[in-house]
């Protein structure tokens, strides 16, 4: 799954994969973009950390959307389409962690990540439940 990410996109970490299971089950995943002994090799280092998470954000999203198709669970409706926003805002805000040591690094994108799927959840009117729970997180965050 990782040869045509990577040369389309240069990586496959921003690429998800799902795959439907022969007895009725589902695998999301991401690659690793063929670097993660470099990126521990500079954690280790300098202690920055450059992966990405973009793709595993978005299998997270498709797995509550699966398990909400499968068993008609609305939250999990509500949880994945979040998480759509949530990574459509580490897109739209430039939040992925660079390459470089003081540069933004993977905890910075984890930070945005929870912020924006928090604020997504507040705002959502789906779920008042959900919206009445998140709503102090998003503000604390």
């Amino acid at each position: 799954t990782d040869l045509f990410p990577i040369l389309e996109l240069g990586t496959s970490a921003k690429m998800l994969s799902i795959v439907k299971l022969m007895q009725g089950g589902g695998m999301f995943e991401t690659g690793a973009g063929g670097s993660a002994p470099k990126h521990v090799e500079q954690l280790v280092e300098e202690n920055h950390l450059r992966w990405d998470s973009l793709g595993e954000f978005c299998a997270i999203g498709e797995s509550f959307k699966y398990l909400a198709d499968r068993t008609g669970n609305a939250r999990a409706q509500v949880l994945g389409d979040a998480v759509d926003q949530a990574t459509q805002g580490i897109l739209d805000n430039d939040r992925s962690p660079e390459r470089k040591v003081g540069q933004p690094d993977t905890r910075d994108s984890h930070f945005y990540f929870a912020l924006y799927w928090a604020q997504a959840l507040a705002a959502q009117a789906a779920d008042a439940g959900l919206a009445a729970h998140f709503a102090p997180i998003a503000k604390a965050l």
